[in-house]
């Protein structure tokens, strides 16, 4: 993976994707894959994240709508 987001080698004084992950980085993410959905959008609604659109949309709302069941009115 580091010939792609680094194909001419890593910049000096910049570190790599094993230095990053060898300090940590993606934890979360992996903790996250491995954890139940309606866990991860509590933990990210109970954070109060904001989406960057205009209307400063709560993510936690957006990441539960699609987890909803679809209605079972017809719409025509």
């Amino acid at each position: 993976m580091e010939g792609i987001l680094f194909p001419k080698g890593v910049v000096e004084g910049r570190e790599g994707l094993k230095e990053y992950q060898d300090r940590g980085g993606y934890e979360a993410l992996a903790k996250a894959l491995k954890g139940n959905p309606e866990d991860v959008v509590r933990v990210v609604t109970d954070a109060g994240l904001r989406g960057h659109g205009g209307a400063g949309f709560p993510t936690g709302r957006s990441g539960h709508s699609p987890r909803k069941p679809p209605s079972s009115r017809a719409i025509w």
